[in-house]
């Protein structure tokens, strides 16, 4: 996973355990897909989105 992930996919990863849980099961190249997408994200409904999307 790259370095940097975006303080706001942290936090929002962090208020949902099972959304985090299916993060850390999947692959690293996975992982760090969605952390550049998440790199792209304009709001915070887009990044909600995203951690739905687990």
């Amino acid at each position: 996973m790259s370095s940097e992930v975006p303080i706001g996919f942290l936090m929002s990863l962090s208020q949902d355990m099972e959304a985090m849980e299916r993060f850390m099961r999947l692959s690293p190249a996975a992982r760090d897909a969605l952390v550049q997408k998440a790199r792209h994200a304009h709001s915070r409904e887009e990044m909600d989105s995203i951690i739905r999307g687990i």
